[in-house]
């Protein structure tokens, strides 16, 4: 079941929502709890009933390896690898066994077809990431049905965010917990209906221009200097859009039932550094690399040399993380390769004072430019079916095939650049544009301009949200202060406003086929 559906939006959420609190009113929290578990069970069986019968199984075996690693601590190192080992061998199979048996060609098993579980890559991090816990004696161990809750919860059980024990646990037994606050009602509304415009209103929209030049490329199709870059700025929209309008949506339903998940993204994009971009980009993949991976290899404590090496490692994992592909490794070994270099040259900095730039605007605008550049890069690899296909849409960004305009754009340029860009391998020639027609190339430089100015200039959603604590935690991201224009707050004119996004988005769902989130194919 999507979030961006009528069937969740106008049956399903209504109907969890208001059975939940009917059933804590008047049966107690164990009751609502166990309500939240099937609907979450039923949310899941949507797209196939038969994995759920999988998702129960697993819950089960990994309760009991949590019961023995409190049990038997002198054996606890044994029991951790148990549960690690199972639950990788679960991912490695639905997930990694086409992939291996295709790579490797296992005779007549490399065309094994194995059907992908929705939401299986952050389910496994996150049982992994609570028996990690209870090994370090961070934990004392949930129930059972809490630890049902734990891992089905619904909002985040697909797509995110990945949600640790200390995120949930503290939340379940406060005094106000599960107990209906109008205050919970009104925020997670609002943060719903902003994810939900940023997913079908915008990610959908700028997808129209995106999709096309990357099937194209990786048909083979040699696209022009123009079309590529529109191909890759729209892919890198439209990700950022679909993922952290998830997100939102995500956030806003839990707060319904008035329980805060911690911080997807905090204006990535704005990143001046690629060590920054990680820190603001997929928040709770970031902290899970660092802290169940990148720090149990060692981290920084072994000298530098070993520092940048886990760095790396841990970078090309979290990149076959994200799929099966040799895309995905080599996009996740890019950006371990990134963050090799920012800390190479962050150390040289403070030893040497190199001072980059004429001064700190000059000096932070090509910082971000250099960073926003890196990212595109990394981007093609992310969306690429295949290595032919991103070298084949990194030629035409390069200009090695052409760099034409449509001659429509004749008319809107002045006299000078008419005969001046002719001159300088600018061509002007409608079959030049081999994918996009010339009125759907103009719509698309006006969306990416508009998507662009969003981004940079609006605030995000814990900024406009901030005085009403949209997350978990905020202090650990506090939001910059702005005019109190852009704050948030439960009055008339913010109530028709959101009421006019939610009308809007509700329109556009109605005129345009409802797709799935980006990220549930990983």
């Amino acid at each position: 079941m999507l979030f961006n559906s009528f069937e969740y939006i106008f049956v399903f959420l209504p109907v969890a929502v208001i059975g939940f609190f009917f059933l804590s009113r008047f049966w107690g929290k164990s009751a609502a709890m166990a309500w939240i578990i099937t609907v979450s069970l039923f949310f899941y069986a949507w797209w196939n009933p038969v994995y759920v019968f999988l998702l129960l199984a697993s819950i089960f075996c990994n309760f009991l390896i949590s019961l023995a690693l409190l049990r038997f601590r002198s054996r606890k190192d044994m029991w951790l690898w148990v549960g690690i080992v199972f639950n990788l061998s679960v991912l490695f199979y639905f997930k990694y066994a086409n992939f291996f048996l295709q790579t490797f060609g296992a005779g007549h098993f490399a065309s094994a077809s194995v059907v992908l579980p929705l939401g299986i890559s952050f389910i496994t991090f996150q049982k992994i990431s609570y028996l990690v816990d209870i090994y370090r004696n961070e934990r004392s161990g949930f129930g059972f049905m809490h630890y049902c809750f734990f891992v089905t919860f619904f909002p985040q059980l697909i797509a995110g965010p990945i949600v640790r024990h200390d995120d949930i646990a503290p939340q379940l037994v406060t005094p106000q917990a599960f107990r209906f606050q109008g205050s919970n009602l009104a925020v997670g509304l609002t943060i719903f209906i902003l994810g939900l415009w940023k997913k079908v209103v915008f990610a959908d929209s700028i997808a129209l221009y995106a999709t096309p030049i990357f099937h194209a490329a990786d048909a083979g199709i040699s696209m022009n200097f123009f079309e590529s870059w529109m191909g890759v700025l729209a892919y890198a929209l439209q990700l950022y859009f679909d993922f952290s309008g998830y997100a939102d949506m995500a956030i806003g339903t839990a707060r319904l039932f008035g329980i805060q998940l911690p911080i997807n993204f905090l204006s990535p994009y704005k990143s001046r550094s690629i060590i920054e971009f990680w820190r603001t980009w997929h928040i709770t993949l970031s902290n899970y690399l660092r802290d169940y991976l990148y720090i149990p290899l060692g981290g920084n404590r072994r000298g530098a040399l070993r520092r940048y090496v886990n760095l790396f490692l841990t970078m090309l994992i979290g990149g076959l993380w994200h799929g099966a592909g040799w895309t995905f490794v080599f996009w996740g070994a890019l950006h371990g390769f990134y963050l090799v270099v920012n800390h190479l040259w962050r150390s040289l900095s403070k030893t040497s004072q190199v001072v980059v730039g004429s001064g700190r605007v000059i000096s932070s605008f090509f910082s971000w430019l250099l960073t926003f550049f890196c990212i595109l890069i990394a981007w093609v690899f992310f969306r690429a079916e295949t290595f032919a296909g991103a070298l084949n849409l990194l030629s035409g960004m390069m200009g090695l095939h052409a760099i034409a305009l449509p001659k429509s754009f004749l008319a809107h340029i002045g006299v000078f650049f008419r005969e001046w860009m002719p001159t300088h391998g600018f061509r002007f020639d409608l079959t030049e544009i081999m994918v996009l027609r010339p009125d759907t190339f103009s719509q698309g430089i006006v969306w990416i301009c508009i998507l662009f100015a969003v981004i940079l200039f609006a605030p995000n959603t814990q900024e406009f949200m901030g005085h009403f604590l949209p997350i978990i935690n905020p202090e650990k991201h506090p939001a910059p202060q702005r005019k109190s224009f852009f704050h948030w707050s439960p009055t008339t004119r913010y109530a028709f406003v959101t009421a006019m996004l939610g009308l809007t988005s509700f329109a556009s769902l109605m005129l345009l086929q409802k797709t799935e989130f980006l990220y549930f194919q990983f």
